[in-house]
């Protein structure tokens, strides 16, 4: 199930590109008022940001060249502009000031994701991801991710991948299921591989069950064994873990063939695993769903 799991590639470097086009683009055609209007998308979640500070702006005169560029987006983000703030930030980390300087595009996405910029708090999160520019801290990068993710499907995505394995913030698979399933409905196509390994693996009360079997294969406790003393190896059946995700065999199957209908290559050893004891019946079933959401 491994197979799935990927290092977390917070910014392609496609993405960048785009980034700092849209900023030179956005340096020499917009007007300050135009700057202080309508806010660039997020590419994974096509929603806008900006917040009041934007505002700040105004008071800032339209560059003219490359040079006047530079200089206007370290006036407006001085002035408090939170897009001017990220993208000087993407200039720095990027090293189009001369060498790249995460420690400086770090402290100027901190201003911008301060005033809810999500772009800037989804950049600052994957930095303090993987310690570039800052020193690496799981908390705050699910803190940032927690704050993006209602505008980025890529933060929601990054943050289901933390909460999947407990870094930074509390293990819970039924909840990192819910961020995949919001993060796959907004174009993160991967995370239904990860969606395919959690309702494919066997939960808790699944695993409890076959660890009683194997006492005496019967589920009985084994001679010399006091009758009266509890199970060690089955837990409280009246007390199922709420963070758990129920066994599911059809969804785990629909995201696998959904995902190999996608092109991203699942394992077939997972899918061969995955539909033993499964009917036939089951095994339609879920390619018909994996098919119907594909139409959608």
């Amino acid at each position: 199930m491994s197979v799935f799991i990927r290092f977390l590639g917070f910014f392609p470097l496609s993405y960048l590109e785009r980034v700092f086009r849209a900023a030179l683009v956005a340096a020499f055609a917009a007007s300050p008022l135009a700057m202080a209007g309508a806010a660039p998308a997020d590419t994974a979640s096509g929603t806008a940001s900006g917040t009041v500070a934007d505002k700040a702006a105004d008071t800032v005169q339209v560059p003219g060249s490359y040079g006047d560029a530079m200089r206007w987006y370290e006036r407006a983000a001085k002035a408090g502009n939170a897009r001017a703030q990220f993208y000087l930030g993407m200039l720095y980390l990027e090293g189009q000031r001369g060498k790249p300087a995460p420690e400086t595009a770090a402290g100027w996405f901190e201003k911008a994701a301060a005033q809810d910029h999500h772009q800037a708090q989804l950049q600052l999160g994957s930095m303090y991801y993987q310690g570039e520019g800052v020193a690496r801290d799981y908390e705050k990068a699910a803190s940032l991710f927690e704050k993006a993710a209602k505008r980025s499907a890529q933060a929601a995505f990054n943050l289901g991948l933390m909460v999947e394995r407990g870094q930074g913030t509390e293990k819970n698979p039924a909840r990192a299921a819910a961020l995949f399933e919001t993060a796959v409905a907004r174009g993160i196509e991967e995370a239904a591989l990860h969606l395919a390994v959690l309702y494919g693996q066997e939960d808790k009360k699944t695993n409890d069950k076959k660890a009683g079997d194997k006492n005496t294969g019967d589920g009985k406790k084994g001679e010399g064994e006091d009758k009266n003393a509890p199970d060690k190896n089955v837990s409280d059946k009246n007390a199922p873990d709420k963070n758990d995700v129920p066994q599911d065999k059809i969804k785990a199957l629909m995201w696998f063939t959904w995902a190999a209908e996608k092109g991203l290559n699942p394992d077939p050893a997972f899918r061969a695993r995955l539909i033993e004891g499964m009917s036939e019946a089951a095994i339609a079933e879920a390619t018909k769903l994996a098919l119907e959401r594909l139409k959608n």
